[in-house]
């Protein structure tokens, strides 16, 4: 229903209440207004009770008010009871027609229409106006709700995010910072911790982790399980499609499920522990979830801890602690698949600072004012550099943070980026599968 129906309904309603209301009231005042002139006239003025000879016609203010008060019908009313009242008057004093006075008579009906529409039509608008304001109120009320229900609906999906995000990120760091003093078997030690992660999840029920040798392929024996996983069945359709690829494989896939009597496994998914290299480590092999959990999202989950792990083993190989380029691009890839796992977008925002003696104050001020969900990296080598990744960004609202920024550190400092010699790059994110792009992004920046 539009606007426009909605207030001619209300319109409508209100006019047969008001005339419900008001009947009998007007009829009563058109009655006791009507006389009023003539009765006072009987005690003041007994020869010309009407006052139609007077200096001013006096009789013509009852229809007037009425027509004002009730409209152009009710003013019409009060005017003919006059008229009567006239009629009656001059013949019981014995008079004649000719008495009646015409022109006065007259002037009051044309008085009486005019003044009478001219209500009645500021009236409508009044009224028109009146349920307008109503209806306005009203869906503003209702608008006013659902944003409120919306603003705590949004405060609760970046709570859960937040939660979510830096409960994963805590966990990672904590095999990141531990793998650091393993020096004997860290696939081991990483698969190990890898699955106290994913424990925190209670729809992982029976998986484990194997190694897989260049030579001998997938070895038998579990480095870690979570519950009571069987032995792994040779040639694994699942496991041979995964160390193919390189990529999570499940059941779920329409070719296994159509042909899934002929499928020779005993697993629901398989998540190959893969680095940005290619390089696969090891499996995570997966028998049992929770039915109602056994989705896409959370499969891309299982291969982000796994991708995670996979870079802190390929960092370890090259020597025996991260370069910071090694441990944001970790961090950052990490980040990002999780927040493509919430099907959210992101920006990556690098700050290149120019040797001179205020740059780190530079730095300090950009990454205080870079708080809330976004994360931060500083990189030192050659330069000084800082990463910000803000989550839940599209192209429009990143040029606005960046504006903002510019104009805070403007106030601050008096002077813009462009003058101090700090070079702004951004690139968006509204899906990301491949590391190779956050690898060849940050070469770029690193130039």
């Amino acid at each position: 229903m539009t606007i426009t129906n909605t207030i001619k309904h209300m319109l409508f309603d209100t006019e047969n209440s008001l005339n419900n209301e008001y009947n009998m009231q007007s009829y009563i005042e058109i009655l006791l207004i009507s006389i009023i002139i003539p009765v006072f006239g009987i005690f003041v003025n007994p020869s010309d009770i009407f006052f139609t000879e007077a200096g001013f016609p006096w009789i013509i203010l009852p229809p007037l008010l009425i027509a004002l008060r009730y409209g152009t019908m009710n003013g019409m009313i009060s005017l003919f009871l006059i008229a009567a009242l006239m009629l009656v008057y001059i013949n019981l004093k014995g008079g004649d027609l000719t008495q009646f006075p015409l022109h006065v008579f007259s002037g009051m009906i044309i008085l009486s229409l005019i003044t009478g529409e001219i209500i009645e039509s500021w009236k409508k608008r009044f009224a028109v106006q009146t349920q307008e304001k109503k209806y306005m109120s009203t869906r503003m009320k209702q608008l006013d709700n659902a944003y409120r229900v919306l603003q705590v609906s949004h405060a609760q999906l970046e709570d859960t995010f937040v939660d979510t995000t830096l409960s994963l990120r805590k966990s990672l760091s904590l095999i990141q910072a531990n793998i650091e003093q393993c020096e004997k078997n860290p696939l081991s030690f990483v698969a190990k911790k890898m699955l106290e992660v994913l424990g925190q999840y209670e729809w992982l029920e029976i998986a484990g982790v194997y190694a897989v040798d260049e030579n001998i392929g997938i070895l038998e024996r579990p480095l870690v399980t979570q519950g009571k996983m069987p032995m792994l069945i040779a040639n694994d359709d699942l496991l041979t499609r995964a160390l193919k690829t390189a990529k999570p494989v499940n059941i779920k896939k329409s070719a296994y499920l159509e042909h899934y009597d002929k499928i020779n496994t005993n697993l629901l998914a398989v998540i190959p522990i893969v680095d940005a290299q290619d390089k696969i480590w090891g499996i995570l092999a997966v028998k049992q979830m929770k039915f109602t959990e056994f989705h896409q999202q959370n499969i891309n989950l299982l291969s982000l801890v796994t991708n995670y792990v996979a870079n802190l083993l390929s960092g370890m190989k090259v020597g025996t602690k991260q370069s910071h380029w090694k441990q944001a691009f970790s961090e950052i890839d990490a980040s990002l698949k999780l927040i493509m796992h919430h099907n959210l977008d992101a920006h990556l925002v690098s700050f290149n600072f120019s040797h001179s003696a205020k740059q780190r104050d530079y730095c300090a001020f950009i990454e205080a004012h870079s708080a809330g969900l976004n994360q931060r990296w500083i990189i030192e080598d050659s330069n000084l550099r800082l990463l910000v990744l803000t989550p839940i960004s599209d192209p429009r609202e990143n040029q606005y943070y960046l504006r903002k920024l510019q104009r805070q550190f403007e106030a601050e400092f008096k002077q813009t980026f462009k003058s101090v010699g700090i070079q702004i790059k951004a690139k968006y994110f509204s899906e990301y599968e491949n590391p190779k792009v956050l690898a060849n992004l940050l070469s770029k920046v690193r130039q």
